[in-house]
Formats: C-alpha cells, sequence, structure tokens
C-alpha cells in the first residue's frame, strides 16, 4: 500500500524572530537550500508529498514547486493560521480527505543529518521520533515534548507535554499506519491546539525510532548550528533577511520577498550583454530560476592577471556602451547615492538600536556618519558619472570564470534608480569589486573579522586579508588609473557601500561593515 509525507507549513514562526519577518519559516535558508528542501530531499521521489500553507503561503508554494517540478507535491490552504482557534491540529485536519492512507509527518523546521526517516508505515506500523538529549548539545528538553519508553526501548508508552524532564525529545516526526484510528482521534476538541502528538498518543502499538542527528529549526540557537553545519563552502553567499540564493543538483535559485526585484531583474537580462549572463530557464513572482554555470567564482583564484583581463572584457563589452550625461542622470545620481545612503544609515539605526555618533576607530577619530555624509562633496560624486551599461553589484562572488576565458555575472542589480534598467554609472561597479578586494566573504563566513568595543567612545576593527588580494587591489587600481578613473572617488563610493549595506547583514556583521564605512568616510571629510 502506498503512503503520503504531510509537512505543515502554515504558522508564522515565531520562535525564529526576525528570520520569519518577511517569509514563512520553511524558506529560510540552511545552507545552500530552504529549510523545507532538507525535509523533502529525505524522501524518495515517488512519494506524493502534501504541504499545509498559510502564512506567507504563495511564497512557499511558489519555490516548492520551481525547485521539485518533477516531484507531486500538493498544497492545501489553512485559512486559520494564527490566533483564537488555530493550531497544529486544526492545520492537519485540513488534510484529513487527502490523507485516508497511511502516511508520514514532519514539520517544515525539523532537519534531520544522516539519518534515514524515510520509513514505510506500511513496512515499520506506527511510529515515532525521538532524539536522546547529551551534554554537548544545546537542547533544553523541558520546552519540547518528550517520549516515554518501554523497558527495551523499542515502543513508545507516552508522548509527554512541555516541561517533562525527560532527556528523550520527541522531534516532531511520526509514521501513522492506522489514521483512521488516528483521524477519529483527531476530531476530538483537544486535539486543535495539541497537534498531531494529540492522536499519535491515543494508538496502539508504537515503535520508537532513535535519532542521531537532530537540528530544530524553528529556534534561533538551533537554527545558527543547522546553518554551519550545511554551509556550502563552495560558494560564500552572506545571509541576508529578504533574499536568498539556493543550489539544486544543477539549477540555481534567487529568491526575494519583493516582487519587483524579480520582475526588474528578468527585465535588465536585456541589457546585459547575453555572453555574460546565465541563462534564465524559469521565472516567477517571488524568484528565478537558472541552470549552474560552468567554471568557479573568480573570488577562489582571483590574481593581478585575472582582474586585468576581467575589467579589460567589462571595459570592451559592458561599460562600452555609454551615454551623455543629462539632468535626469544627475537627479538618479543624486537619489541613488546620497538619498540612498541617508535612508540605509537610519535603517541601521532603528534595526540595530544603535546611535550614531564621532568615535574612535583604530586610534583615528571619526566624525558620526551623518556629519561625513553632511561634509561629502556630492556634486563631485553627482555630477559626473561615467553613465554607461553596467552590472550592478559587481562583486568578484558574483563572477564565474571559466578556463576558456569566459566571464559570467550573476546576481546583477535590478536596477540603477527607481525604473533605470539600461544605464547606471561605472564608478559604482568598480567600487563594488574595490569592496570584494577589502572584505572576502568567505573570511566573513569563516569569522575572520572582529569588533572590539573598547569604551562608548573607542572601538577597534580588524579583518584578515588574503595576500592574493591586496595584489588584485593594486592592479585593479593601476587599471583604473591607466583608463583615466578617480581611485579618490572610487574609495568614497566603496565607503558608501559599506554604509548601505550594513543594515542589510546580521549583527556583528553589519556593526563591522558600518565602521568600517564610516573610517574610510572619515579620510575624505
Amino acid at each position: 500500500m502506498k503512503y503520503k509525507v504531510v509537512i505543515p507549513s502554515a504558522g508564522i514562526g515565531a520562535r525564529v524572530g526576525p528570520y520569519s519577518k518577511f517569509m514563512n519559516k520553511a524558506l529560510i535558508s540552511v545552507g545552500d537550500k530552504p529549510a523545507i528542501s532538507r525535509v523533502i530531499e529525505k524522501f524518495n521521489k515517488k512519494i506524493p508529498i502534501i504541504i499545509l500553507i498559510g502564512f506567507k503561503g504563495d511564497m512557499v508554494k511558489e519555490v516548492v514547486s520551481q525547485l521539485y517540478p518533477e516531484r507531486k507535491i500538493s498544497f492545501i490552504e489553512v485559512n486559520k493560521y494564527q490566533g483564537e482557534g488555530s493550531g497544529l491540529g486544526y492545520s492537519l485536519l485540513k488534510a484529513k480527505k487527502i490523507l485516508q492512507c497511511p502516511f508520514i509527518f514532519i514539520p517544515n523546521d525539523t532537519v534531520i543529518g544522516s539519518d534515514k526517516i524515510d520509513l514505510n508505515p506500511n513496512v515499520h506500523g506506527n511510529w515515532a521520533a525521538y532524539y536522546k538529549k547529551t551534554k554537548k548539545d544545546n537542547y533544553n528538553s523541558e520546552i519540547f515534548r518528550t517520549i516515554e519508553l518501554d523497558e527495551d526501548r523499542s515502543k513508545v508508552t507516552s508522548i509527554t507535554g512541555k516541561g517533562t524532564l525527560n532527556k528523550n525529545i520527541y522531534v516532531g516526526i511520526s509514521g501513522i499506519k492506522d489514521y483512521k484510528s488516528f483521524w477519529k482521534f483527531m476530531d476530538e476538541k483537544e486535539a486543535t491546539i495539541v497537534g498531531e502528538a494529540y492522536g499519535l498518543n491515543r494508538l496502539k502499538n508504537i515503535k520508537a525510532v532513535k535519532i542521531l542527528q537532530w537540528f530544530d529549526c524553528g529556534s534561533l540557537s538551533s537554527l545558527q548550528i543547522a546553518k554551519e553545519y550545511f554551509l556550502n563552502k563552495e560558494f560564500n553567499i552572506l545571509e541576508k533577511e529578504d533574499e536568498a540564493i539556493w543550489f539544486i543538483e544543477d539549477k540555481v535559485v534567487k529568491f526575494s520577498v519583493e516582487k519587483s526585484f524579480i520582475s526588474d531583474r528578468v527585465k535588465r537580462t536585456q541589457y546585459i550583454p547575453k555572453e555574460f549572463l546565465p541563462k534564465i530557464i524559469e521565472s516567477k513572482s517571488y524568484s528565478y530560476k537558472y541552470k549552474k554555470v560552468p567554471g568557479e567564482v573568480i573570488s577562489n583564484n582571483f590574481n593581478p592577471s585575472l582582474v586585468s583581463k576581467l575589467l579589460d572584457s567589462c571595459e570592451k563589452n559592458l561599460w562600452s556602451k555609454k551615454q551623455k550625461i543629462t539632468k535626469k542622470t544627475v537627479k538618479i545620481c543624486c537619489e541613488f547615492y546620497k538619498d540612498k545612503t541617508y535612508e540605509r544609515l537610519d535603517k541601521y539605526l532603528k534595526r540595530f538600536e544603535q546611535v550614531d555618533r564621532g568615535i574612535e576607530i583604530n586610534g583615528k577619530h571619526a566624525l558620526s556618519v551623518k556629519e561625513l555624509l553632511d561634509n561629502l562633496n556630492w556634486k563631485s560624486i553627482c555630477e559626473n558619472p561615467v553613465w554607461a551599461n553596467f552590472h550592478g553589484d559587481f562583486h568578484n562572488e558574483n563572477i564565474i570564470y571559466s578556463k576558456k576565458d569566459n566571464f559570467t555575472l550573476l546576481d546583477w542589480r535590478q536596477n540603477f534608480g527607481t525604473k533605470n534598467y539600461e544605464f547606471g554609472d561605472v564608478y559604482y561597479d568598480l567600487s563594488k569589486l574595490n569592496h570584494g578586494f577589502l572584505v572576502s566573504h568567505e573570511l566573513v563566513a569563516e569569522g575572520k573579522y572582529s569588533v572590539n568595543e573598547i569604551t562608548s567612545e573607542k572601538v577597534s576593527i580588524n579583518i584578515c586579508q588574503k595576500p592574493n588580494l591586496i595584489e588584485c587591489q593594486k592592479t585593479f587600481f593601476d587599471w583604473c588609473k591607466l583608463n583615466g578613473y578617480d581611485e579618490d572617488k572610487i574609495n568614497i563610493i566603496t565607503a558608501l557601500i559599506f554604509v548601505n549595506i550594513s543594515g542589510l547583514h546580521e549583527s556583528p556583521y553589519s556593526r563591522y561593515l558600518f565602521l568600517l564605512g564610516q573610517s574610510m568616510l572619515s579620510k575624505f571629510s
């Protein structure tokens, strides 16, 4: 007899705080995939999957459908996923009609490592999975349901409520063979809030399945452990709260909570030379997908010769399409550089509840960022751009290099100012590349940077720098000088970039970026 898998994904995910502010917790990145992928991929591709959706359900439906078009996955909408009358039991009952067969229940935030959980209930009968707490893990068993076992630890005698001092934590995964009895019990009023544990507790002869590697991605502390465990060291992608890049087999999916972000990205492919771009296979409201590009991220093997080849190629084939500067151009630059930076400054200060003040950074005094911005020569920045075709996020982690001397540019910016798609400032591209020489995403991911708050008025910041990137930066500025680009202007815009992106990342990296931008700007005040 066949069986199915049901994954509840309707709730708002309050336990993961800021991560679920913009998206359903099923889409939180765990390594190079969303959490729900770590669940789906534990099961045979032929097994039908039912996903219960509610909060940000359209995002979940779109992403899962795009990631797994070959799988048989259906979605059931839960109209009441928060407030009075809602609960896991209520959500699960929405699937009662379609689950008139043996099935496996697994939450969207329960990630399992190497353990096998594709356990056919027809073969294994009713079963419930548990993890035995150890002294080394960070789990507090009192906040989870736990499992009581019989003498030989092969059967579950009961699933207890939260607050029990028991080391056997119920991880929320179960197999239901006696589905008719289960649904009969789930129709009782008490089951609405309790969830599947209520019906499971009433069944007889439940096999105990011990899990050795469990990540509770529904809590902040355990989620971070899972992120580190599943980290893909091939790609140094720094996480953002409202967008992500995921890798599924030979496909890459770019996701954003903003529909205009995706539609504008797709629109911009009309203006960037085709030889520089991956071919988009599919685009939807919140995501687009393309085939993984052969080659290597340029940051893995950046050297001075490669810097020159890259810059020469872009100067000839990308930035060569130029347009004269007009009043409209100047207005766009003022909005993009000046207005946006002040807005991003406010965003950073509000998000992290910081006070913008003058401070000593690495032994040198710097005015507040607001004062530094007020003192900048905005006229030289906004009135003298090199207005041309552009990439927009010209960072070494976004550039793939093949042995045939081909460069593929990934993660291009969706616009240069509102609804401005074709042209932008080449200085911004150059500054983005420069920012990659100063801050290596690989070293950031490894934690090889520091922010030491000595006093309220003194701070030291530091980051390891790769010798090859120091050499590359020298070659970069030599090339810029040879081709008529202003080094000081590039450094000023680079500092603005650090201030701009500081509010988009998590602490303490956000603090490091902010202080680095403040320190660099102080040299030009």
